[in-house]
Parts: structure tokens; sequence; C-alpha cells
């Protein structure tokens, strides 16, 4: 892994730079690879002015190609010439350098020549101080003035800079090396890129995402000589073994997934600092060995894995008894064998909600002697809308590791392995069915090639089904899968979502979706997500229009943010938690509907309803990469970005009875091929030809 100092090559010129502190004064020393270019001067610039460039100090060096330069602050001060009471400031430094005109050959000069002055013979050049093939940096801190502080910072391009009465930004970056396992314990050791921060102490901390449990392991830091081929970026090489047996005080882990930090602390900072861990080098992406140990009867597996999306390391821990634990061992012990009658669907196993459950339901009532299973947790609350259709798979029993092992296809609404009993990389290697991926809404809005892309890390599917001839489009060309493996069939959940058998109610849903830079509540409550959507649910104008229109409100959390659903009570709005309300029925009984990206507002419009899209944070949600669509000219519905705008529109259809537009209809169409409501037969006809080929 590169870091983004690491991307910017060093400048030939520059061999050798050294940053020394002494308890008032800095001094940059080094020297440049080329003798002919005589350094004369260091010289600064304060960011935020257009000012001349000023002499900080001329150089104490009388060799060729060298450079000296002591300061202290109070020089600093003076030579500046700026004014500093409660003020804050970046300078940027840079070396005036005085060359022969007849040395610069065309490419030099192209290069050099862009700041330079011309004397008689001569170019006075100005070299950006960074960018040396060697940078020796030690331990240094601010230095103090009279309640002033100054601060050598280097950029995000390795340049060095210093920040006046400016906190010192911080900023590492793990890179994982190695990891491995023993029983019972994982060892990962790599590298920390710490920018301008010395790292005095680290501590592994590991964070459950739903049991919000968190447990700490310990870590050893090491300074690395690398320091010096990295710009003075502080260097350190990390390792931690964590032994899961110790860590819970012998217990087993509660089962969930784990997220790991590090949390640094840093010399002169008071605040420690968490840094999310992960990154691995590229031989590491593939090979990630799990680990478990014994406590009594119980087992608890550890099955480390990267996060798609930023390559971070976090694990999950399934609990087994013994039994069952050996059983499992047994079976991937044996090689591989195949039914070619065995389908195996599911979601989440948590949940019958969606394509999934209605897949299988229409299997089920259908084609009963069909061997068609269904995956769920024996504590679901949705256990008992498949229950009655037979054919359960409790997840992580005997039978379902025997049955998934054995599978000849496995149809799923997200990653196939969620389905596994363990997602370890061995099972994964051990499964040989085809996978069907049944989706679970219409995609576009947000670019999510790295999740369901053909070669995103993780997913794999044998065949993609798709709602629409536009939509199939986006899956070829943006996801780069052949057309052969994308059928436009609508999705499972259609046939009854058209069914018009729910009376409509007088009911707003407001149902947004998730993001993933909010999963610790600290950083949520503090977000512009919260606020926004609080702020909403609070607001007079809402309470207004509910007792207009006789609405009554709903508010509902995507599931990935469930665990914050208490923080939005208010009265006269009905929180809902998914899998106590079956969303489909929620949308057929509500009016209208305020979301913001999320793939319900295309099951909505296709009911035509009216949808609001409220996109305070559009910037923000799409990131770097961009859309599948044109939000503004595919989205069916009324786009909004404030809150004043949010009840103008609500306004606006409240006045209309809640009709669809004309225009929103249109667009809806795109997306939606069938509404013969037989969108399940051809799901079941693609996916027959896909195993009979």
């Amino acid at each position: 892994m590169e870091t983004d100092i690491q991307k910017h090559k060093t400048d030939e010129l520059k061999e050798l730079l050294m940053i020394e502190q002494n308890p008032d004064t800095y001094t940059y020393r080094g020297h440049l690879s080329d003798e002919r270019f005589c350094v004369i001067s260091l010289v600064t610039k304060p960011r935020s002015q257009t000012k001349n460039l000023s002499k900080l100090t001329d150089n104490h060096s009388e060799k060729p190609g060298t450079f000296l330069f002591p300061f202290t602050f109070e020089e600093f001060l003076e030579k500046t010439n700026y004014e500093y009471q409660d003020s804050t400031e970046t300078f940027d430094l840079f070396l005036q350098v005085s060359v022969k005109s007849d040395v610069l050959n065309e490419k030099k000069y192209k290069k050099l020549r862009k700041h330079a002055v011309e004397e008689e013979h001569h170019s006075i050049l100005q070299l950006r101080m960074g960018n040396f093939n060697k940078t020796k940096r030690l331990r240094d801190t601010s230095l103090t003035y009279k309640d002033q502080t100054l601060a050598n910072y280097v950029t995000v391009k390795g340049n060095v800079s210093l920040l006046l009465n400016k906190d010192i930004p911080l900023s590492c970056k793990p890179q994982i090396h190695e990891l491995s396992s023993s029983k019972g314990a994982l060892t990962i050791r790599g590298h920390l890129y710490s920018a301008n921060a010395y790292i005095e102490h680290s501590q592994l901390l590991l964070s459950g995402r739903n049991s919000e449990k968190s447990f700490e392991s310990s870590v050893t830091i090491n300074w690395s000589d690398l320091t010096e081929e990295h710009f003075g970026l502080y260097t350190f090489t990390f390792e931690s073994i964590v032994h899961f047996e110790a860590i819970n005080n012998g217990d087993i882990l509660p089962q969930d997934t784990f997220d790991l930090h590090l949390i640094n602390t840093y010399s002169g900072i008071k605040e420690p600092h968490l840094v999310r861990l992960g990154k691995p080098i590229k031989e590491l992406h593939d090979a990630i060995p799990d680990t478990h140990h014994f406590h009594g009867t119980k087992v608890g597996v550890i099955s480390p894995f990267y996060t798609f999306k930023g390559s971070n390391l976090s694990f999950d821990v399934n609990k087994f008894n013994r039994f069952t634990y050996e059983y499992l061992e047994y079976k991937l012990s044996k090689s591989k064998e195949t039914d070619k009658d065995i389908w195996i669907i599911g979601e989440r196993p948590y949940k019958a909600q969606d394509n999934g459950y209605f897949f299988f339901k229409y299997m089920r009532e259908n084609y009963p002697k069909k061997k068609v299973y269904y995956v769920i947790e024996k504590d679901s609350p949705d256990l008992d809308k498949v229950k009655g259709l037979g054919n359960i798979l409790y997840f992580k029993s005997r039978k379902h590791i025997k049955y998934m092992l054995m599978a000849d296809v496995i149809l799923c609404t997200h990653h196939a392995d969620f389905l596994y009993p363990i997602r370890s990389q061995r099972f994964k290697n051990a499964v040989a069915a085809k996978k069907v991926f049944l989706q679970h809404g219409i995609l576009g809005t947000k670019n999510i090639l790295a999740n369901y892309g053909k070669y995103a890390h993780s997913f794999e599917t044998d065949l993609f089904l798709v709602s629409s001839e536009f939509e199939k489009k986006i899956v070829v060309n943006d996801f780069n899968y052949l057309p052969a493996e994308v059928k436009v069939t609508g999705l499972s959940r259609f046939d009854s979502l058209l069914n018009p058998d729910v009376p409509p109610k007088n009911q707003l849903l407001i149902i947004p979706t998730w993001r993933n830079w909010l999963s610790e509540k600290e950083t949520f409550v503090k977000s512009e997500y919260y606020s926004r959507y609080l702020a909403l649910l609070q607001s007079e104008e809402l309470r207004t229009f509910s007792k207009k229109y006789s609405m009554e409100i709903l508010f509902c959390l995507h599931p990935n943010m469930q665990q914050y659903t208490n923080l939005f009570e208010q009265d006269g709005v009905t929180i809902v938690h998914q899998g106590d309300r079956d969303v489909q029925v929620l949308m057929k009984e509500s009016k209208l509907m305020i979301t913001d990206y999320s793939s319900v507002g295309f099951d909505f419009s296709f009911l035509d309803k009216p949808v609001i899209y409220y996109q305070f944070d559009r910037e923000k949600f799409l990131g770097k990469d961009p859309s599948h669509l044109n939000l503004d000219q595919d989205l069916p519905g009324s786009i909004v970005l404030n809150q004043e705008d949010l009840f103008e529109t609500l306004s606006l259809y409240g006045k209309s009875h809640f009709a669809i537009s004309e225009e929103s209809k249109k667009r809806a169409e795109k997306f939606l091929t069938y509404r013969d409501r037989h969108t399940n037969e051809r799901i079941l006809k693609a996916v027959s030809s896909l195993t009979s080929s």
C-alpha cells in the first residue's frame, strides 16, 4: 500500500533533509544531489496571503550544494513580520537556489524555471522544501514563545511547512503486513504511518457492531528507519497478538461482527485518537485464516475479513455447541458432494421480508415437491412467516451445514455467504453451488460497483436479476457482467407489491437509508444526518401538516442504523422497527413517502404514489464515485435539498390529494419492464436455465 504522501515521487535534485530540534530552535540541514546548485537562503510565505516571500535565514553552510538553516521561534516572528496575536497561519517553506543558466537543460528548464528570477548568467530558483530522497526526522515537538506555538508539518504532498498557533492535523494510516492464526489467537503485524505526531502508545480496540460490546488487546510499537524514505512521515512497526480467551475473561466473545481500531496516544496531544485498522498488502487479501477456542461445551469461531469498501479488518464471531462444530469440521474435511435438486434461499439469516421470502413462498406453494429450503435463525421475528411453509434450515444447525455444502443453487438478496453458517475462507472454498443474486432493490442511486461488481472482492454470482432493460444496461456497462449473466425478470416481491390487497391509510412514511460513516454512536449524534431528521420530526410544520391532513407520521430507519431509533422518539411520530412491521405493507398503506437515496423510493413509485427525496448531503453520500443515474432526471419523485423546500413540496402534494405527477410516473416506468405479476415465474425459468446449462 502507498500512503497519500508516498504517492509523490522524490525530486531527483533533493538528496537529503535532516530536521533537528533544540529547546528553542529548529534546524534544517542537508544537501542537493548536484553541487552546481548553490543554496542561498530559506524563505517562507504565509499560505493565506499573496504577499511576497520573506527570507527566514541565510545559508550557514559554505560547502557547495549543502544547506544549514537554524532559527529560533523569536527569529521566525521577527523575520516574517506578521501580526500573530490570536491568529493562526500555515507557512510554506522554500529553498532559494542559484544556478548558472547554462546548467539548466530544456527538461530542467521547464521543471525549475516556473518560479525563477533571472540575474546575469544565473537563475534564482525557489524550490519547495520537501520530497527529498531521504528525510531524517527524530521526535520533534512544537516550539513555544510567549504563549504561541510553532510546529513542523509534513503536508499530504510530502512538503514541509510550519504551523503557527494551529493544532497539528492527526493522520495515521495503518498497513497490515501479516495476519496469521494459532489456536484461539490472531497475530496482526504491520506499519503505522503518522504524518505529524509521534505515537507514544497504542492499544487495539475490538468494537461489536450490534452488541455494543468492546474489548482491548495490547499493541507493541517500534520506531522504523523507513521514516527516512517517507519524507519525514513518522513510521512505526506494530504487533498485536489477540488472545480471544484472555480478552473476555476466558469466555467466548458475543456473537457479532467486530471492527478493529487502534487507540493511539501521541506526544504532546492530550486526547487519544481512534484509527481504523486495515489496508492489507495485496498478498493478504485472499489469505485470511480463521481460528477458534473452546469454553466448556461452547466453541467460538473467529473469521477475519476485509470490508469491501475500505479494506478494513473486521471479524465475525460465531458460536457453536461443540457437537455441531465437530460436525462442521468433519464435513469440511470430506470431499465435495452436490445434490442437483437442492436450492437454498435466504436474505440475512434474521429476516424473511424481502425477495428471498417471496420467492421461497412462491416455490413452496406452487412446487411443493421441489427441494427448496429457507435459511433463518431460530429466534427470528419472521420465523412464523416461513415455518408454516416447511423446508426450514435453522441457521448454523447440522442440517444447514450439510445442505449448504450439498446445494446446487444458492439464491440470496445479498452476498451469498451471508447464508453460510460461518463466513470463513475455508467454508467459502467448500461451497460448490451456483449463486443467484435476487437483489434487494433497484440499482442505480449510489455507486455500488465495489459491492456487487463482477470483480468485487468477496462477491460472486452466476446470475444477476434486474427489473428493466435500463437497469440491465447499468449492470452490463458499469458492473462489467456479460449480457447473458443478467436477466430482466423483476424482483420477486413485486408480484405481491402490485397486488391491491391492502387498503390505504392517511399515512406518511419517512424511511431514509443508512450512511456507512455513521457506525459509531458518538459520530452519529454529532452528524448532520441526525440533526436534519431530528429537526424534521420535531418541527411545528410537520405537526401542522399531520393535523391538517389527518396524517399519521411513521419513521423507519434502515436495519444498519436501527440501534439509533430511540434517539428519534417524538410525540406524534410512530417509530417503526424493521422486523416488527413489514416494510412492503407499510408502503402499500401509505399515501406519501419521504426518503433520500433508498431503493424503496422506486417501489413506492411503482404503486403510482409520490416520493420526496430529501438529499441534503448528496455530495457526501455519493462520494467520489458518481451515481449510476442522473439523479435529477431519472429519480421518480421530487428532490429537495433543505427543510424549507421539503415542507413546500409536502404542502403541494397535500393540495393535489397526494397524486403522483405524470413526469414521475413516466420515470418510474423506465425502471419496471413487467407489471403482470408473473415475476416469480420468470425467476424460476431463469434459474432452471442456469442449472441445466
